[in-house]
């Protein structure tokens, strides 16, 4: 029987994850489980599945989480098999199970050819070491990076055609966001709605625990007071929470905290629509941040400033004021460069590429794509196919293959390295991109 989980706002919203997979998931056609989630409500979703493999099980079904990197379709099955395959491997792993009573004396040695099912692999696990089982086995596909949304949705629904029965597939779907809507069509699919409120579940937990003497709790709970406020449309409120949230951080001595505080003041008045005073927010940030660098070395709030320089453009944008938007990339580009920030630079001239063609400057698309590709060679391999590195690959290449062959032929040279030599074709069929407006804007 399961342990009693010690109640408190988050594990009180595990209870509601359970009751709804019980009302709505718990019927034996269902074979597949998306959780529709706001990306603060993630890590739930992982804390369920996490105590439903473990000694804290509530529910009859048996779970797994899989973190595989998704980094192609034609890679993705034998990656995951090596996943779920090592733990067979695993001293440390065997040894518990067997504590447990589990049985564990499986010949998986067929599976470890390329190219076998891993789902088939599972329900042949069960089948011999768990004779007696009649729930589901539920396999939560939590990749750790993800290399396009749109051809993992593919691939899950290739396996949901011949999965064999007893084993459930669970993933998670960012509303607004959405990748996996057009699975939910299918009569064995379920869709559940988080709607855990953690922005609450958080205000109370800091009700319960903290010290008013403890100021990064205060801290947080100022950060969290402005959220609320944001969302009641209360300035007022909302400006003295950010006063009282750099009066904690400036009690705690964390420069970063004060920076963070900035930040956050700017990003909830840019919600409401306040952008004179929330660009003032963003520049105290700012000012106080190349303060904090220059002057006593504080490294911890480069970050920041780079990014405060990204929310300052996101203004100019909505007041449609594109020009100073582009000075604005150009400068979080200049500042991530300077402090060694790749994956912050590249994003930087992507996103002036992006809104290039609406300034007056339309033939910057050109050198700010330039630009991106040149900070993603900074990058390993590795982390690129995770990014918007190879749609700038796609998009520069298309753009300047004729007119500057040199640069086209080196932009090919280093997709051929990352992907293979038919990478356009991958990179169009697999990846989302808003990036494809720019030449249509350029004509």
């Amino acid at each position: 029987m399961a342990a009693a989980l010690e109640q408190n706002p988050v594990t009180h919203r595990i209870e509601l994850m359970r009751l709804q997979w019980k009302e709505h998931v718990d019927f034996p056609k269902v074979n597949f489980v998306r959780w529709l989630i706001e990306a603060d409500e993630l890590k739930m979703i992982q804390a369920f599945c996490d105590l439903e493999q473990g000694d804290m099980a509530a529910l009859p079904d048996m779970f797994l989480t899989l973190k595989t990197n998704f980094s192609s379709s034609e890679e993705y099955g034998d990656a995951l098999m090596q996943e779920w395959l090592a733990r067979f491997e695993d001293k440390a792993q065997l040894e518990e199970a067997a504590k447990r009573g589990l049985r564990i004396d499986w010949n998986f040695s067929p599976y470890k050819k390329k190219g076998k099912n891993v789902f088939e692999s599972i329900a042949e696990h069960l089948a011999v070491c768990f004779p007696d089982f009649t729930e589901h086995f539920c396999v939560y596909l939590n990749p750790a990076q993800c290399m396009s949304g749109k051809a993992f949705a593919q691939w899950i629904k290739n396996a949901l055609v011949n999965l064999p029965k007893g084993i459930r597939l669970i993933v998670h779907d960012f509303i607004g966001n959405e990748v996996f809507n057009s699975l939910m069509e299918r009569t064995t699919s379920v869709n559940l709605v988080a709607n855990l409120n953690m922005g609450n579940a958080l205000k109370e937990l800091m009700d319960q625990q903290s010290n008013p003497n403890d100021y990064q709790a205060q801290f947080t709970k100022c950060i969290l007071g402005m959220a609320e406020a944001a969302k009641q449309q209360d300035v007022l409120a909302l400006n003295k929470q950010a006063e009282l949230a750099l009066y904690n951080a400036a009690k705690a001595k964390v420069a970063a905290m004060t920076v963070s505080g900035y930040m956050c003041w700017g990003m909830n008045l840019q919600l409401l629509k306040k952008y004179p005073e929330s660009f003032k927010a963003y520049d105290d940030g700012i000012g106080f941040a190349q303060a904090a660098i220059e002057k006593e070395g504080d490294q911890t709030c480069i970050a920041a400033l780079i990014q405060l320089h990204s929310f300052k453009a996101a203004n100019f944008i909505h007041l449609k004021s594109y020009d100073e938007a582009m000075d604005a990339y150009e400068t979080m580009s200049q500042l991530a460069s300077t402090y060694q920030q790749p994956v912050m630079e590249m994003e930087a001239c992507r996103l002036g590429a992006l809104y290039a063609p609406k300034s007056s400057e339309k033939k910057k698309i050109i050198p700010f794509l330039t630009s991106a590709f040149q900070a993603g060679n900074k990058l390993p391999d590795e982390t690129l196919r995770y990014t918007q590195f190879p749609v700038i690959c796609k998009e520069l290449y298309e753009m300047v293959s004729e007119i500057q062959p040199e640069l086209g032929q080196a932009v090919h040279q280093k997709m051929t390295q990352l992907l293979h030599a038919d990478w356009l074709k991958q990179v169009t069929n697999d990846y989302i991109t808003d990036i494809h407006q720019m030449k249509e804007n350029l004509k």
